[in-house]
């Protein structure tokens, strides 16, 4: 941007590049000094410990009601309790730990309506070579 651009836009005031790289040097020196004393350190774990929220008394085993084909790579699973009874309520935002019978542990985001207290709706993308997605697919 030059001095004649910048006075058309008077919001930003008197600005002459005279370097057009040298913000973007900065930006990534910025970066790298973050990732170096953020993300790449002990800081990190110090700072914030992995504390899942798991709630006691909700393993329960389901059984696939439904399968719909949403797109070539996702499916729409749809789970029943085994044993009949309503599934808990639950919060946008929610997500279950499935366990695929070979095994395979993964975390699905519970979609659809939560006040609907029969059913389970999770998407699986298929992820080649991966475990539980292939599985599910």
């Amino acid at each position: 941007m030059t001095t004649e651009t910048a006075s058309r836009h008077s919001h930003l005031g008197e600005i002459t590049v005279t370097d057009p790289g040298r913000g973007l040097r900065a930006i990534a020196a910025a970066s790298r000094v973050y990732a170096r004393l953020v993300t790449d350190s002990s800081v990190v774990t110090a700072l914030s410990p992995a504390r899942p929220r798991r709630c006691v008394g909700y393993e329960f085993e389901t059984t696939i009601d439904e399968i719909v084909d949403e797109a070539e790579d996702v499916r729409s699973l749809l789970l029943r309790r085994s044993d009949g009874s309503a599934l808990p309520t639950w919060l946008p935002g929610a997500h279950i730990d499935v366990t695929t019978p070979a095994g395979s542990v993964r975390q699905y985001s519970l979609a659809g309506r939560p006040a609907r207290g029969d059913r389970y709706r999770i998407g699986v993308r298929r992820i080649p070579g991966g475990a539980a997605s292939t599985e599910i697919h």
